[in-house]
C-alpha cells in the first residue's frame, strides 16, 4: 500500500507538470509511478503524452503499444499512437489508430478533432472540416479544437471564418500559443505586420515548437541596448528562413553590435563571406561570452518591418571563385538555350510539403525550350523513374554538399525556377532571375495573391489557380520564358 499511494503520488504530481507544460518533469514523475506500479494503463498512457509534447514520436509511440498490448480497447492508446506515427511522418496509419479509438467513442470529441488535422496534412480539407465540426459537436467551444479548424480552413483559403475560429479560440483562452501563431501567419500574408510580428513570437511556445536555444542568455528586446554589446544571433526554422532574413545582421551591426551569427553548418561559408560585419560560426559552435542573444527572426518585429521597410538582400551573397570556375568548365559553352535551374522538391518532412512539392514530369515542356538542371538533393520514387526515361534533364543533387556548391552552380544559370524551399531565396538573395512556383495556398511570405513580392525583387511568383494544379503554373512560366 505504501509504493501504491507513493505511485499515486507520481501520477498526480505528473498531471500536474504535465498540464503546465513541464514535458520533461512530467516524464520523470510518471516513469517513477511506474517503477512502483507497473503496467497501469492511465500512468503509460500519460507517460505517452509526456513524450509526444517533447517531440519524441517513437518512443511515444511504443508506450503506447504497450498500453495496447494490456487493453486494446483503450481509446487513449489508439490515439497516443495516432500522433506518435504523425509525428513519425506515416499520416495513413495515424489515420487508422484514430478511427480505431472512434470506433471505440464516437463521440471522442479530441480524436475527432486530431483526425481533422491529420486530414488536413493530407489535403482531404472537405473531410477534415467536417471531423471538426463534428468534434466541436462534442466539446463546444473549446480553443485547441477551433485552432485546428481555424488552420483547416485556412487550408482551403476561408481566411476570414479562419480568423473568426481563432478569434473564438483565444476570447476563451487568449495566449493560446497556437491560436495566436496561426493568426499571425495569416496577418502577414495580408501586410498586417505590427500584429503579425507581434503574434508571431508564440512560435516558440506553440504545440509544436522548435527547441528555444540559449535561454541561458538574456532575450535582447530593445535596439538601444545593443550598442557596444556583444549579441549572438541564431539561425531557426529552415534554411531558407536563414538565407531570407540575414539581410537583418548588417542593421544590427550598423546599430554599434558586435554580432555573431550562428547557423547551420551548410551556410557557414556562403554567410561567412557576406558583407554584414559579424562572424559567423555553424551550429553549436559560438564561443562567449555574450551579453545577449535572439532569434534571428525576431530582428524583424525589433526593428519594426512594414511591408514598405523590408531591408534589401543580405549584400555579398556569392560562392568561392574556385566553385565557380569549376562550374563554368563543367557547364561549357552556352548552347544558345536559356540554362534554367529547378527545384521541384524540398524537404520532404515539411509539414506541407504534399501541396507545395511538384512531380518532376511537369517539366516536360520546360525541358524541350531550355536547358534543365535539377538542383535539389530529394527525388521520390515517381521522380527517379522520370529521370531514368528524361536524360535531357540533369540532376546536379548528388554534388550539392553545400550551399557555396549550390551557389556556384546558380553563377551560371540563365533562369532558376523553383517550389518554396530554399533554393528560391538562395537565387532571390543572389538577384538571380527567379520563378517561385507556388501551391493554391502559399505560406505567409508569399502572401495570398499578387506576382511580386517584396522581399526579393528579382522575383515572379507563379501560383496555382486551383488546388493540386500545376498545369497552368507550368504552361505560364513556358509562355513568359518563351517571350
Amino acid at each position: 500500500m505504501q509504493d501504491f499511494d507513493k505511485a499515486k503520488q507520481l501520477f498526480f504530481d505528473g498531471l500536474r507538470e504535465l498540464e503546465q507544460g513541464r514535458a520533461r518533469e512530467a516524464e520523470s514523475c510518471f516513469r517513477g509511478s511506474l517503477a512502483l506500479v507497473p503496467n497501469r494503463v492511465s500512468t503509460l498512457v500519460n507517460l505517452s503524452s509526456s513524450l509526444l509534447r517533447q517531440r519524441r514520436a517513437a518512443e511515444a509511440g511504443e508506450v503506447a503499444q504497450q498500453v495496447l498490448a494490456i487493453d486494446r480497447e483503450a481509446m487513449d492508446g489508439w490515439l497516443n499512437l495516432g500522433l506518435a506515427s504523425q509525428g513519425l511522418g506515416d499520416l495513413n496509419q495515424a489515420l487508422e489508430c484514430l478511427d480505431r479509438a472512434l470506433q471505440i467513442k464516437p463521440d471522442y470529441a479530441e480524436a475527432l478533432s486530431d483526425k481533422g488535422v491529420i486530414l488536413t496534412d493530407l489535403q482531404r480539407l472537405d473531410e477534415a472540416l467536417a471531423c471538426h465540426a463534428r468534434g466541436l459537436q462534442f466539446n463546444p467551444g473549446n480553443p485547441q479544437a477551433l485552432t485546428n479548424m481555424g488552420v483547416t480552413l485556412t487550408a482551403l483559403g476561408r481566411f476570414d471564418d479562419a480568423m473568426h475560429c481563432y478569434d473564438q479560440a483565444l476570447a476563451v483562452s487568449p495566449g493560446l500559443p497556437d491560436a495566436n501563431w496561426n493568426q499571425a501567419l495569416i496577418r502577414l500574408a495580408r501586410g498586417d505586420f505590427t500584429d503579425g510580428w507581434r503574434q508571431y513570437e508564440y512560435r516558440w511556445t506553440r504545440s509544436d515548437a522548435d527547441p528555444y536555444l540559449h535561454p541561458e542568455l538574456p532575450p535582447l528586446q530593445d535596439l538601444a541596448l545593443a550598442n557596444g554589446q556583444r549579441v549572438l544571433v541564431w539561425a531557426e526554422q529552415g534554411l531558407g528562413d536563414t538565407l531570407q532574413f540575414s539581410r537583418y545582421v548588417p542593421l544590427l551591426t550598423a546599430r554599434g553590435a558586435s554580432v555573431t551569427f550562428e547557423v547551420p553548418e551548410a551556410l557557414r561559408g556562403l554567410l561567412g563571406r557576406a558583407d554584414h560585419g559579424a562572424q559567423v560560426v555553424a551550429r553549436d559552435r559560438a564561443a562567449g561570452p555574450f551579453d545577449w542573444q535572439l532569434p534571428l527572426l525576431s530582428l524583424a518585429r525589433l526593428f519594426g518591418t512594414q511591408p514598405d521597410t523590408i531591408p534589401p538582400v543580405t549584400p555579398g551573397l556569392s560562392a568561392p571563385a574556385d566553385r565557380v570556375a569549376y562550374w563554368g568548365t563543367w557547364f561549357g559553352p552556352t548552347t544558345g538555350r536559356p540554362r534554367v535551374g529547378v527545384a521541384v522538391r524540398g524537404n520532404p518532412r515539411h509539414r506541407n510539403d504534399l501541396a507545395r512539392s511538384m512531380p518532376l514530369a511537369k517539366l516536360q515542356a520546360l525541358a524541350e525550350i531550355a536547358e534543365v538542371y535539377l538542383i535539389q538533393t530529394e527525388l521520390s520514387d515517381a521522380d527517379r523513374k522520370f529521370l531514368a526515361l528524361n536524360a535531357q534533364i540533369r540532376f546536379l543533387g548528388d554534388r550539392l554538399d553545400s550551399f557555396d556548391e549550390t551557389a556556384a552552380i546558380l553563377h551560371h544559370m540563365d533562369v532558376v525556377v523553383s517550389v518554396d524551399t530554399s533554393l528560391a531565396h538562395l537565387a532571390g538573395a543572389m538577384g538571380k532571375k527567379l520563378f517561385v512556383l507556388l501551391p493554391w495556398i502559399a505560406e505567409w511570405r508569399w502572401r495570398h495573391s499578387g506576382d511580386t513580392t517584396p522581399w526579393y525583387g528579382c522575383a515572379r511568383l507563379l501560383r496555382q489557380s486551383a488546388e493540386g494544379d500545376w498545369d497552368s503554373v507550368m504552361s505560364a512560366l513556358v509562355t513568359q520564358l518563351k517571350a
